[in-house]
């Protein structure tokens, strides 16, 4: 959908709540991002309205946060938040207001905010309402908290690496008091879902200034105060300057070839990869491949030890592909591509892996079964020649893969079947 579409709608709800004699305002993210000329998707808005009122005014909507004062109102399957005005008391475990009071004062509901540049509301004639300094703040380059940054942090610590992101994202220096906050209250994160501390994270490493991001996120020490340990170091990640680690991962499309990478500036395992991203409460395809792109490159690095291997990197490469599948190949590959100077300095590659960026696609393009379910043949065959169900099934059809995709024999189905009654022969004759 068209920005200024999105704008419309949004425009026809405040207009309709103030037809009904209520206050409303665009407030938040789309303020900021307007101010800077940046594009949105999303507009959320204020109102003094309450709950059950907006309801009432609106033909579909949805009660999501009614304890909060959040309806989503719907226009054209398109949903917008509209939030009663609010203030807040007291917090529990350091996230979420244990209470919540309706107001009728948007600079009252706007003072309950994180960030200046995020306190901020736009009336229906365009004017803006900046009671916290948010737009001189965005001028200058300062990310400020609104009020007292000890009792921001401390009524919900998730703002520290918000903090974190907002900074990268919008390349702006924190405010001294701010940062100094910021630093001291970092323990309160202890207390923090890794769900919410992962989608944060994610957000730095993929965001456009992740080199800026990670830089703070290291000097900030957060790190260090997670509910549970993570196991990587990432004051490794102060060796290379914030400029150059933007562009590296910037680089790499798709988040886990870029994690891939990161965990490789951090020299992680594939395995102490996998460990981490599970404790951050990434989906388990995520991990799977992050982890499977760090074997994949492990694997070939030790093939590449043997001169006689080196010699073929076509034939490694294919090999490789083959254990690890054709998608993680091509991740692994766009690593080679892409960042090909920083690995050669990271690992010492042979020169000739230049060869690999340039040809490497062409070489698994020439691969014609790349994975099992493309091999015509099963299991089921196996069995019907005679080999028992059980490891040897599995490894059978591996040979056979393996022998197809490098052109030993070819993709048909009778090949196959007198190849795989040659191997179950010659397993049986050497039991005997």
């Amino acid at each position: 959908m068209m920005i200024h579409r999105i704008e419309e709608q949004a425009a026809y709800i405040v207009q309709t709540l103030i037809d009904h004699q209520y206050e409303a305002y665009w407030v938040g993210g789309y303020v900021r991002d307007h101010l800077l000329g940046r594009a949105t998707n999303d507009i959320d808005i204020a109102t003094s309205a309450k709950p059950d009122e907006v309801m009432s005014i609106f033909e579909r909507c949805k009660p999501t946060g009614l304890q909060h004062g959040t309806v989503l109102v719907i226009v054209e399957g398109t949903p917008y938040e509209v939030t009663t005005f609010r203030q807040e008391s007291s917090y529990e475990n350091f996230r979420r207001p244990t209470e919540v009071t309706f107001i009728q004062d948007i600079e009252g509901d706007l003072s309950r905010r994180d960030f200046t540049m995020n306190a901020m509301a736009i009336d229906r004639s365009g004017a803006l309402i900046d009671p916290f300094g948010g737009q001189a703040d965005l001028r200058k380059g300062t990310l400020r908290c609104v009020g007292d940054p000890h009792t921001r942090f401390g009524e919900d610590a998730l703002r520290m690496m918000r903090c974190i992101r907002f900074a990268a994202e919008y390349r702006l220096t924190i405010e001294t008091n701010t940062w100094d906050a910021l630093k001291k209250q970092a323990p309160l994160l202890s207390h923090i879902a890794m769900e919410r501390i992962r989608v944060e994270l994610e957000r730095i490493v993929m965001g456009s200034d992740c080199g800026r991001g990670l830089h703070l996120f290291v000097d900030s020490g957060l790190f260090q105060h997670f509910k549970l340990t993570i196991h990587v170091d990432f004051n490794l990640l102060t060796t290379y300057g914030q400029d150059e680690l933007t562009i590296w991962l910037s680089r790499i499309e798709g988040t886990s070839a870029r994690f891939a990478l990161l965990f490789l500036l951090l020299a992680t395992s594939p395995e102490q990869a996998l460990l981490s991203m599970r404790v951050l409460t990434f989906a388990n395809q995520r991990f799977t491949e992050t982890s499977n792109i760090l074997s994949f490159h492990e694997w070939y690095l030790n093939e590449m030890e043997s001169d006689a291997k080196r010699s073929n990197l076509a034939l490694i490469l294919k090999l490789a592909t083959l254990k690890f599948g054709i998608e993680i190949s091509r991740q692994w590959l766009q690593l080679i591509t892409k960042v090909n100077e920083l690995l050669i300095k990271l690992f010492h590659y042979p020169t000739q892996w230049k060869q690999l960026a340039s040809f490497g696609e062409e070489w698994l393009s020439e691969l014609p079964v790349a994975h099992l379910h493309e091999l015509h043949i099963n299991g089921a065959d196996l069995i019907k020649l005679g080999c028992h169900p059980g490891p040897r099934i599995g490894q059978l059809l591996s040979v056979l893969l393996e022998e197809a995709a490098l052109g030993v024999l070819e993709n048909d189905k009778n090949q196959l079947i007198t190849r795989a009654s040659e191997l179950i022969v010659g397993k049986r004759e050497n039991y005997e």
